[in-house]
């Protein structure tokens, strides 16, 4: 199999993507879970060293959050007019000088710098990576493996899970600074791969016309409304700040009047109100961001504080549920046809039974239980995973790839900061007994409505979708 621009023959009958070209999208993909994770271990040493409280030191987490949640879309915006390698290796770029300016930094407003940098970077990579596919496959005349975005899927999966750790070994044995400048070697080995092996683009669009073309009172209107909902579900907890919700909500109906008459508009809100699977396909991803983060984050807390586990072995009991969820999502993407409908009703309806044993495991009382549980969780959320990015790849229209991928990552991080809110308003005072089972009720209802979003049919049924044309 040759490593170069050539396509060689999968075993499956289709074209292998070229591993070295996998491997620079893989670099560019991980480093934004990744990094939303691997401070985690690393906010008391920082405050400690800085002198400032943990209050202070959230917002090296919430900074990220936002930044990237806004981000996501317009670098998949600019992906599509100037290029995904170019704004793939500017992402990049803007990571490197991130984790630089992370690692000299003498105080917490230049860390903050530094988050909001590696934010903005890492924001490129999902939104290019799947717009360098979607072109390879119409360039080759073959459609893109399910076991190449399978590979996305995992690593970004393996990376969230395992940044907390690799963060504590990082601080442990180097300093807290290392995790920010873990991302210099790192980005420049996706930015060499990127010079190497990365499809070159076409010919940009004018930089002259940047302002009309990337539509700045879109960018704006979006910015605002996104962050002002944002900084709403951060704050749910002790007592919500409602001026946060109307300022969200007057600013969406802005952008809504506004992009519905602009022709190159950067949110398309005609395309999406005629694109209905893409929006539940967005929803679905959101529900469930907000489960996954919901249990990681919550059961842990539940173990430790109601049930007196240690860190090692609440991590033993979420183990099989990333075990099992990786070598799911794997082994369905080595089947010769995917429906991926079926597959998202299966995971949904799988996840409502998961979410009911939990409600139930704190009657029960039992570790084997918890386990068992956490085994059987890891299907629905390998199903779910996997067949979500799928059908936003056969979705995404062709000429908006970038930007349908990079909303779809923003609705996962909307997601994941409503399950800390939900989190946050359930735990009140801290996590007992009670608070846990009035966090899988919210789950279970969460579930559900998963459940019924799914059973709305729509008509990406099969994988391969994305055939040239």
């Amino acid at each position: 199999m040759k490593l170069g621009g050539s396509v060689t023959a999968a075993p499956s009958g289709r074209r292998a993507v070229p591993p070295l070209l996998v491997a620079s999208l893989l670099i560019g993909t991980m480093l934004n879970p990744i990094n939303s994770s691997l401070i985690a271990t690393a906010l008391t040493p920082i405050g400690r060293a800085l002198h400032v409280s943990s209050a202070q030191t959230a917002w090296l987490v919430a900074c990220l959050y936002l930044v990237a949640a806004v981000a996501q879309p317009l670098m998949g915006r600019l992906a599509d007019l100037f290029g995904p390698r170019r704004v793939f290796q500017f992402g990049l770029s803007v990571a490197l000088l991130g984790g630089v300016i992370g690692g000299l930094a003498p105080s917490l407003p230049w860390l903050i710098v530094s988050r909001m940098l590696i934010g903005l970077g890492t924001s490129a990579g999902y939104p290019c990576a799947i717009t360098l596919l979607r072109r390879h496959a119409e360039q080759s005349g073959q459609p893109t493996p399910p076991t190449t975005l399978a590979a996305i899927t995992v690593a970004n999966q393996i990376t969230a899970i395992v940044g907390p750790t690799l963060g504590g070994l990082l601080v442990g044995s180097v300093g807290w600074r290392a995790v920010f400048l873990i991302n210099v070697p790192v980005t420049l080995l996706g930015l060499g791969l990127a010079f190497m092996k990365l499809p070159r683009d076409g010919r940009p669009a004018a930089f002259r016309t940047l302002g009309r073309s990337l539509d700045l009172p879109g960018v704006g209107l979006f910015s605002v409304a996104l962050t002002s909902l944002m900084l709403f579900l951060m704050q749910l907890h002790p007592a919500p700040l409602y001026g946060w919700l109307g300022l969200s909500v007057v600013s969406f109906a802005a952008l809504y009047a506004v992009e519905r008459r602009t022709p190159a508009a950067f949110l398309d809100v005609r395309m999406l109100a005629g694109n209905r699977p893409l929006l539940l396909t967005y929803l679905r991803q959101a529900l469930t961001a907000l489960i996954t983060y919901s249990i990681f984050y919550g059961l842990p807390q539940w173990l430790q504080e109601a049930r007196s586990f240690t860190p090692t072995q609440t991590g033993l009991v979420l183990l099989p549920t990333s075990a099992v969820s990786i070598v799911c999502a794997l082994l369905v993407a080595r089947l010769p046809q995917l429906r991926l409908h079926g597959l998202l009703v299966i995971g949904a309806a799988l996840q409502v039974v998961c979410m009911v044993l939990y409600a139930a495991v704190p009657q029960v009382a039992s570790l084997w239980l918890l386990i068992g549980v956490s085994l059987l969780l890891g299907i629905p959320w390998g199903l779910t995973n996997f067949a979500n990015q799928q059908t936003l790849y056969a979705q995404a229209p062709r000429e908006g790839a970038g930007s349908a991928a990079g909303l779809f990552r923003t609705f996962n991080y909307l997601g994941s900061i409503a399950s800390s809110s939900v989190i946050g308003f359930t735990f009140r005072p801290s996590a007992t007994t009670a608070g846990f089972q009035s966090l899988t009720w919210v789950l279970v209802a969460t579930s559900v409505l998963t459940l019924l979003v799914t059973l709305l049919r729509d008509p990406v049924v099969a994988v391969p979708h994305d055939s040239p044309a």
